[in-house]
C-alpha cells in the first residue's frame, strides 16, 4: 500500500505526492505526479527518490531532497527551474507562478 506524506495541489498540475513507500522497488520518498502534464511538470527527473518536500505552481514542480539539494522541472521560462549554485543545504522549497524561493 503506497502511502503519501506531502500532498500539493498545484495550479495545472493536479497535484504531486510524495510517497512513504508501498509496492515492491517503489523507492522511500520518490514522487508520483498526475493531473495536466502540458509543461512536463509531471515528469519527474531520474532518479525519483530521497525527497522529502516538494512544491510548484502553473508549469513547473520541484522536490527538495533529503541532501539538502532541489531538483527543478516543468516551463522554464522565467528561470523558474535555475537551481542556483552551489545546490546545496537547503531546508524549504516554496514555489510561486514564476518565481521560485528556496530557503
Amino acid at each position: 500500500m503506497t502511502r503519501f506524506f506531502r500532498v500539493a495541489a498545484i495550479g495545472f498540475l493536479l497535484a504531486l505526492g510524495v510517497s512513504a513507500g508501498g509496492a515492491a522497488g517503489q523507492t522511500i520518498g520518490s514522487i508520483v505526479a498526475w493531473g495536466d502534464n502540458y509543461y512536463d511538470q509531471r515528469n519527474v527527473p531520474a532518479p525519483n527518490g530521497g525527497f522529502v518536500a516538494i512544491a510548484g505552481d502553473y508549469g513547473h514542480s520541484l522536490g527538495l531532497k533529503a541532501d539538502g539539494s532541489i531538483v527543478a522541472w516543468g516551463s522554464n521560462g522565467y528561470g523558474q527551474c535555475n537551481v542556483p549554485a552551489p545546490n546545496s543545504g537547503f531546508v524549504a522549497v516554496p514555489a510561486g507562478a514564476h518565481i521560485t524561493a528556496w530557503a
